[in-house]
């Protein structure tokens, strides 16, 4: 597998006055205990409250909140058009809020038209950051014929970003991975549309010559040794609606992910391999370490599978009590990713 490669640019200090208001906010005690993962957040955060209306005033909150380590909440108080071609930084305990509700309905909206291959349009490596009640709009939909978009991603969550959530919002457009997480355990994905970032992957480069880009156009996407819960999610017109893997040429660490009460569609006719996946490596059969699917609706038309696991997961897969309409091969398939699996597959346990 071929991971997203990130751009990291400097904040820019933009010349305004922002008012704030302080509060303590103190989270309850959370605790996955399907799969043993501690959720807690580790300590009280002090917040301060902030608004912007422009994407200068956004990335002015930003950086105030990262010069002041203070973490805060904003309010994105008007649709914003990003005319960067570039990352932005979240800082830990930092809150973005649009105000909709679940799925994205009557948030603001974020446009990034201009962001370029490879590039993630919001990055974040601390920890107990939200993005919630948001629109979040990526280039492919309004690239046209310009093919460089290809690649680019939505919000990227580091090796230390733990205890992340993204919620309530409606994401598009992100022909690399609408979320990803790279390492980092605690993360939330619940109540979003994600959708349309499914692409031809091709893109030009110096010369103007057309080149075949590595197959992404993921809802979701779990690297490394990273666990994320994902739940209550729409997806529609991914390549994959959820991706999960770790370094394909090392025999490192493996991801996990909870998928349940989701929904993935297939509106837009596009013929796609499968709807939950997870990768191998290229060194032994390993494919993730705890998988849990269930009570999921999938649909067709034009998917062949709904769930592929590509190895062995370390520990287990466990895929139960979903519905499953017009997928036309078969529900569950797990297979080798590489020649060098040659053990017997085990670990995936299905049933209806």
């Amino acid at each position: 597998m071929i991971k997203l490669k990130m751009l990291i640019s400097l904040l820019f200090i933009g010349s305004l006055f922002i008012g704030c208001d302080k509060e303590d906010i103190s989270e309850p005690q959370k605790v996955d205990s399907n799969l043993g993962v501690d959720l807690t957040p580790k300590k009280n955060v002090s917040r301060a409250n902030y608004s912007a209306s422009t994407w200068q005033e956004l990335r002015a909150c930003l950086y105030e909140i990262e010069k002041n380590n203070s973490g805060g909440v904003i309010e994105i108080t008007a649709d914003i058009n990003s005319v960067s071609d570039y990352s932005i930084n979240i800082p830990a305990n930092t809150t973005i809020s649009g105000g909709g509700t679940s799925y994205g309905v009557g948030g603001k909206t974020i446009a990034a038209p201009y962001l370029p291959r490879k590039c993630t349009l919001f990055l974040t490596n601390g920890e107990h950051v939200t993005i919630e009640g948001l629109i979040i709009k990526g280039p492919w939909t309004s690239a046209g014929s310009n093919w460089n978009f290809s690649g680019a991603s939505g919000i990227n969550f580091g090796p230390n970003a733990n205890y992340g959530k993204v919620q309530n919002c409606d994401i598009s457009g992100f022909p690399g991975a609408a979320i990803s997480t790279t390492c980092s355990i605690g993360n939330e994905v619940y109540a979003n549309k994600i959708h349309d970032n499914i692409a031809l992957n091709v893109w030009k480069n110096s010369a103007g010559e057309i080149i075949l880009d590595e197959g992404l156009g993921y809802g979701v996407m779990v690297s490394d040794a990273g666990y994320a819960y994902i739940h209550h999610n729409i997806f529609d017109n991914n390549r994959h609606a959820i991706a999960g893997g770790g370094d394909a040429n090392n025999p490192g660490p493996q991801p996990s992910y909870d998928a349940r009460y989701n929904e993935a569609w297939n509106t837009g006719g596009t013929q796609i391999s499968h709807h939950f996946d997870m990768h191998g490596n290229n060194y032994n059969c390993d494919a993730g370490s705890r998988i849990r699917i269930n009570n999921n609706n999938f649909y067709g038309p034009k998917v062949y599978y709904a769930v592929v696991i590509r190895g062995n997961p370390k520990e287990f897969a466990y895929v139960f009590s979903n519905t499953y309409s017009n997928i036309s091969v078969a529900r569950v398939k797990q297979m080798r990713e590489s020649s060098n699996c040659t053990s017997p597959l085990v670990n995936v346990y299905y049933w209806k």
